[in-house]
């Protein structure tokens, strides 16, 4: 690795961190919340796996759009790397609650993910500014 690498891997791992914390962050809020909802009344399993996919969906790009928010450029490339850091932790939670079953639904649901992230980081990027 070259000296001026590393300043630029530190500018890029700090946004990538706190993007991923903040999208496991909304994921688990997100699925403590349909738990409630699913304790309270009585959910269809069809629409679980719905929801768990939205949970997925929305904590994937508040992680891509922060991480882009903070770094301010290359959105796309960090919303799709904190798509991919945050899809391998929710299957790590995953495989560890429900066991080595990982069916074709849960792989769309992680590939829902990535795109999720990567939009949210173009998003962050190009949003508007505040002027004052």
């Amino acid at each position: 690795m070259r000296k001026t690498e590393a300043p630029r891997l530190k500018r890029y791992l700090r946004p990538l961190a706190l993007g991923v914390l903040l999208g496991a962050a909304v994921c688990m809020i997100l699925l403590a919340l349909m738990a409630l909802a699913m304790s309270l009344g009585d959910i269809p399993q069809g629409m679980v796996s719905m929801l768990a996919s939205v949970a997925f969906w929305v904590g994937g790009f508040a992680g891509g759009f922060f991480c882009a928010c903070l770094s301010k450029e290359r959105g796309l490339v960090l919303g799709f790397c904190c798509g991919a850091v945050l899809s391998v932790v929710c299957l790590l939670a995953s495989l560890a609650v429900e066991g080595p079953g990982f069916g074709a639904a849960a792989a769309a649901r992680f590939v829902a993910m990535l795109f999720a992230c990567a939009l949210g980081g173009v998003l962050g990027v190009n949003r508007r500014k505040k002027i004052r």
